[in-house]
């Protein structure tokens, strides 16, 4: 039986069982209210309000989502495709520069020095990675 261009299967005509798979390295939704915290950093998801040292730190929806992302998976280095998927939901990483004017955005928000950047680092070719070393 076809309906709408489907094919109901009776369960006895599948060869293979079912199987679900949880990737494990994918970090939960953030929960409303929580608070992602790097060092001195904390990103509360809530209000969305930024703040390094106690001192509130002005950013943008697309920054605060790059923040967020990368907070999630601290220490991991997160391909530009990723990146571009997740935070702008497009899969032409290697066509866009707008990925490299928001971390340069964001460095010189979050940095100490955003010249040198110790927080949110460049692996050439392949991403960027924030580094809980230099938080």
């Amino acid at each position: 039986m076809e309906a709408n261009g489907y094919r109901v299967v009776d369960a006895r005509e599948t060869a293979a069982p079912l199987v679900i798979v949880v990737d494990s390295k994918a970090p939960a939704p953030t929960a409303p209210g929580r608070v992602l915290t790097l060092g001195s950093l904390q990103l509360d998801m809530r209000s969305g309000r930024c703040t390094k040292s106690g001192r509130t730190i002005r950013l943008s929806a697309r920054e605060t989502a790059l923040l967020e992302y990368l907070l999630l998976r601290k220490g991991r280095t997160v391909p530009r495709g990723e990146l571009m998927q997740h935070v702008w939901h497009r899969e032409d990483a290697k066509k866009s520069t707008s990925l490299n004017v928001y971390v340069r955005l964001l460095r010189m928000k979050v940095e100490n020095d955003p010249h040198e950047p110790r927080l949110i680092l460049t692996v050439p070719r392949v991403g960027y990675r924030l580094d809980p070393r230099g938080a």
